[in-house]
């Protein structure tokens, strides 16, 4: 009895897809491109940046991903934006850098966190992920990534 207990199958493959999470950014010049921006944006907001989701080697993330919530600083409204549809991105523009919370909800139900500080130190940075693509025994953590099971 305390062998067949022990001896649980343990999954040799996980599903998963390598996913890339980062930031592009741009000094804007003094003058703002458009008349819009310039209306809605304060003088001291000198950075237009894109925060993304993507796919390894441009994989379709769609059979996957139901949508993406991208959680911003309170200084933005909305703070909370879902994009249900790829591209996985929002592009901003402000003065500073402030960590993302990025909230990739799959069509399975499964939702998986991960966290990405905006860097206006280069023009892109990302980090990769391994989005995982079903139910693990128990929630993981990787590198300040957390994988939650439903």
């Amino acid at each position: 009895m305390l062998m067949r207990e022990l001896a649980m199958p343990i999954p040799q493959f996980i599903p998963h897809r390598i996913i890339y999470i980062g930031n592009k950014h741009e000094q804007l010049a003094s003058q703002l491109p458009t008349p819009k921006e310039a209306a809605a944006t304060p003088v001291e907001n000198k950075h237009r940046w894109t925060v993304y989701l993507r796919g390894e080697s441009g994989t379709d993330l769609t059979p996957f991903i139901a949508h993406v919530d991208f959680h911003l600083h309170s200084s933005f409204s909305p703070p909370l934006v879902t994009v249900k549809a790829p591209p996985y991105e929002v592009t901003k523009i402000g003065w500073g850098v402030f960590q993302v919370k990025i909230v990739v909800v799959q069509n399975n139900g499964m939702v998986s966190e991960y966290k990405h500080e905006l860097d206006f130190s280069r023009e892109d940075t990302y980090t990769k992920h391994t989005l995982y693509l079903q139910q693990t025994v128990s929630d993981e953590v990787e590198e300040g990534v957390k994988h939650i099971s439903l």
